[in-house]
């Protein structure tokens, strides 16, 4: 399997930036059918491609825009900015040319705007200031819900990052909230509440987009339905709901008012089962990703269960493909992911290979 040089020029990285902007500014796809030679891929030749690596994201100075002064110290002193990095980034979103990554350590979700070159930072004012955020989700509006384990609470931020206002809790009280997914349109709002192994709440609950409670799915268990330490929530652009059942080593999918539809998963090491599933995502052409720290890898599914493909190993060595820290993944509305690896504060981006056109 092709790896990337590890030792990447800045004009390497330029490069990759530049096709990278490009892909999001001008179409839900990057540019080109076949990956470029050199470039990580998935599978592995002489199979055809389906995804490839583009870009890695690690501080701000990533995207950022430099002015004339800022490249010319550089150039004189072989010193600038060094940028922001992440401490412990957990959860990621992506929507609309933004990504967005809770970090918490830092207390706080890092903002990468791609289009515009802008790094910014949410979840640091007043009634929006986060503790500990774990789940994020964004919907098709734009609007980011962050779910705050220790602060008991999901807020809900405008496209800008401006606080907007907390899911209502006038008639349910959270345990702790770890996940969190929004369906495109922004009318029902998943939050897994998960109070740990000594609790019974074990739960996901639902609210509209009013931000109103209501209905609860699920209590633990093993049964259909029921869960045992549930970590994350993905809504598909269908409206199906897919809960990260990590306790129970299975994925359980929903329909948008929370009716029990099919399962799939087990404890174990062979293809389409898992050890450690961390995270879940899915996109808008039926497909399911799901991380696994055990393997350092991500799994891609179909709405069935059925796996198609895996991207990533596990590998202590900091180059592209390996995850030893593998947390979260999102999808963005380009069939792009997104995968955040806590040792290397990395988060590896992966794009969709068009199918090469017949001759």
């Amino acid at each position: 399997m092709p790896y990337l040089p590890r030792q990447i020029t800045a004009a390497h990285r330029l490069f990759a930036f530049i096709i990278f902007t490009v892909g999001f500014a001008g179409c839900n796809t990057l540019v080109g059918d076949k990956p470029d030679e050199g470039q990580l891929v998935y599978p592995a030749p002489p199979a055809d491609a389906r995804f490839r690596q583009v870009f890695e994201l690690r501080n701000s100075n990533d995207i950022l825009r430099k002015t004339t002064a800022e490249r010319l110290q550089q150039i004189a002193t072989g010193f600038g900015n060094q940028g922001i990095t992440f401490d412990k980034p957990y959860a990621i979103a992506s929507r609309n040319g933004r990504i967005y990554v809770s970090d918490t350590a830092m207390r706080l979700i890092h903002v990468y705007d791609i289009a515009r070159r802008r790094y910014f930072q949410m979840g640091v004012r007043r009634e929006g200031t986060v503790v500990k955020p774990l789940g994020l989700d964004v919907d098709g509006e734009g609007r980011i819900y962050a779910a705050d384990a220790s602060a008991g609470r999901v807020i809900v931020y405008d496209p800008l990052g401006l606080y907007i206002g907390d899911l209502n809790t006038d008639k349910v009280k959270f345990d702790r909230p770890v996940g969190v997914a929004a369906s495109r349109s922004g009318d029902r709002i998943y939050v897994v509440d998960n109070d740990g192994v000594t609790s019974s709440q074990h739960r996901v609950l639902v609210f509209d987009g009013d931000r109103n409670y209501v209905k609860s799915i699920g209590s633990r268990g093993v049964e259909e339905g029921q869960f045992n330490m549930p970590r994350d929530v993905a809504v598909a652009g269908d409206g199906t709901v897919f809960v990260l059942d990590a306790g129970n080593f299975r994925i359980q999918a929903f329909d948008r008012e929370g009716k029990f539809l099919r399962s799939w998963g087990g404890i174990g090491n062979r293809p389409g089962q898992f050890a450690r599933p961390r995270a879940i995502a899915a996109d808008d052409n039926g497909l399911v990703y799901v991380s696994d720290a055990s393997y350092g890898n991500v799994q891609i599914f179909n709405h069935e269960g059925q796996l198609l493909l895996f991207i990533g190993k596990f590998g202590t060595t900091d180059v592209p493909g390996n995850f030893p820290m593998i947390a979260g993944i999102a999808a963005d509305e380009g069939g792009r992911l997104y995968v955040i690896d806590q040792l290397f504060k990395r988060v590896s981006i992966f794009s969709p290979v068009t199918a090469s056109k017949p001759k």
